[in-house]
């Protein structure tokens, strides 16, 4: 029986909502070099057990207990990690890569290519195969599992524990209860900028009376503008119906409550998908997948984006609605979590058969 374990490098916030339930599901431990990162995971996940170990120690402790790493890092980052585990101590570890996340991000660039060297993947669906496929992502992977929306799945199952942490620790932020839109801008990724600077403030000054607005912050995005973002939460920081949410790990809680998203390119915009309600692109239109599943608005109309929402809100919406449950269908599978763990047990076992085979010759 081979061992597994889920692994966040450093203060990879945003990779915790998707190793973690990934964990969870497989009832593996999670292993992070950060006690912060540690404390939020258990906070969060209480049923998952978390390993803090320094960098120092984390090659030896590897070796001495794990056959296999899950990881949001591609191989190619991980390789240094690996190359002393397997020359230093004589363990082979097999690297699986979990992504993090379903956007459109990267389609153009050639970050991409981080993950030519990934032998087996998770997916969430066909979409995500066929992007690969299409972009020449993977040139050595010999096997993919289909998670489809395993994070979703463990929300459903835990649903009040995570609704009572969204009414504590975001409801109740607000001054008064309305319904909530949700405003989620992924980070400037070197293809296209951001749309938080220029379009945050005005969602803010512009948010009619009957709404409460959060702001779901991207951590790359306060890692790379880190000033802009500070002058920004501190303008509005007393707004009775604005909540900036940034170590809030847990996107599910979020999307249950909202009735209306706004984003860019997030891939949060796909796990909204799961509920089938009203988006809005801020931008230009893009050509993607997610741009048809709602309305797309330019940056210099933003001022208006919320007179434009109310009368989309009454108009029909049932093309949207079959375009956003198509698109849901095409990105994540049907999987159920026997089928998940059943696939990597034989995925895992056949790997090292082979491996052992070719060790020997």
């Amino acid at each position: 029986m081979r061992t597994p374990v889920g692994f966040i490098y450093g203060q990879a916030l945003h990779h915790l909502d998707h190793i973690a339930p990934l964990c969870i599901l497989l009832e593996m431990p999670l292993l992070v070099t950060e006690e912060s990162l540690s404390q939020i995971a258990k906070k969060y996940y209480p049923t998952l057990i978390v390993f803090h170990v320094d960098e120092v120690e984390l090659a030896k402790h590897i070796a001495e207990h794990y056959d296999v790493v899950f990881s949001c890092l591609p191989t190619m980052l991980l390789s240094k990690l690996l190359f002393s585990v397997k020359h230093l101590y004589g363990k082979h570890v097999l690297s699986i890569w979990c992504p993090h996340g379903s956007s459109d991000k990267g389609t153009k660039s050639l970050s991409n290519q981080s993950l030519k060297d990934e032998k087996y993947a998770l997916v969430y669906g066909q979409k995500m195969r066929d992007f690969f496929r299409d972009h020449n992502v993977f040139d050595n992977l010999q096997g993919t599992v289909g998670l489809g929306n395993y994070r979703h799945r463990l929300h459903s199952n835990v649903k009040q524990f995570y609704m009572n942490l969204f009414e504590t620790e975001i409801a109740s932020q607000f001054a008064e209860k309305k319904e909530f839109i949700l405003y989620a801008p992924t980070w400037s990724d070197g293809v296209e900028p951001t749309t938080f600077f220029d379009a945050c403030p005005t969602l803010i000054d512009e948010l009619p009376d009957e709404y409460n607005l959060i702001v779901k912050i991207h951590p790359n995005l306060s890692i790379q503008h880190i000033m802009e973002v500070e002058r920004i939460l501190a303008r509005y920081e007393h707004h009775p119906s604005v909540h900036f949410v940034s170590e809030f790990p847990l996107i599910y809680p979020i999307l249950e409550n909202i009735r209306v998203y706004m984003g860019d390119r997030s891939s949060i915009g796909y796990d909204f998908l799961t509920y089938n309600r009203p988006m809005f692109f801020i931008g230009p239109e893009r050509e993607n997948p997610l741009q048809r599943c709602g309305l797309s608005v330019p940056m210099d109309s933003v001022h208006e984006i919320y007179s434009i929402m109310e009368d989309h809100l009454e108009e029909d919406q049932s093309a949207f609605q079959t375009a956003r449950q198509n698109l849901y269908d095409y990105t994540f599978d049907p999987a159920d979590d026997e089928t998940i763990k059943n696939a990597l047990t034989t995925l895992i076992a056949n790997y090292f058969d082979t491996y052992s085979e070719l060790d020997d010759l």
